[in-house]
């Protein structure tokens, strides 16, 4: 959620222009759509076209939250997260486990908040689980195989076989060098 977005579009951004502004990946639809002048359906679409802040850094997309929805088990426990403004809350559904950070002062994650402001906790989750029910969010069904300290595996489903991703490493660093 905090993946910085580097734009290139000569004419159009202003080199070096820099926007606070956060965004998302649903937000490139909408922006692809406008920048090619097409048209979406008329259902509401998730994500804003990010075209007026390419072209003005200052502006805002005048949203309240930014919403994520994992429900899958992909190197992570299926989850959920809001962001509004400076605060984040990550929704991990396989134990309802909650995590409330405060980006402003601890970009890095360390400082779970959650026991600390319960009332803010409560806020963003109920906030989270009225976005899923709006957008008909699917959820998790309990995965019986699932194993937690295998969650950061690569699998190679042809072979039916975790990856050696130290072995990948290895072979790009060498053709890296050639």
């Amino acid at each position: 959620m905090r993946v910085p977005l580097i734009v290139r579009w000569p004419g159009e951004v202003k080199p070096g222009s820099v926007s606070r502004e956060p965004t998302t990946t649903a937000d490139l639809l909408s922006t692809f759509a406008e920048i090619a002048g097409a048209s979406l359906p008329a259902q509401p679409i998730d994500g804003s076209s990010l075209v007026g802040i390419f072209k003005d850094a200052q502006q805002s997309l005048n949203r309240e939250a930014i919403y994520f929805h994992y429900p899958h088990y992909h190197h992570s426990i299926p989850g959920g997260a809001i962001r509004v403004g400076d605060w984040k809350l990550i929704e991990f559904f396989g134990d309802q486990g909650l995590e409330l950070y405060n980006l402003k002062e601890d970009i890095g994650e360390q400082n779970n908040l959650a026991a600390e402001h319960p009332e803010k906790a409560a806020k963003l989750q109920g906030q989270l689980a009225s976005w899923r029910k709006e957008v008909g969010a699917r959820m998790p069904t309990i995965n019986p195989k699932a194993d937690a300290k295998r969650a950061g595996e690569w699998w190679n489903r042809k072979k039916n076989e975790p990856l050696d991703v130290e072995a990948m490493r290895k072979r790009y660093e060498s053709k890296k060098m050639k």
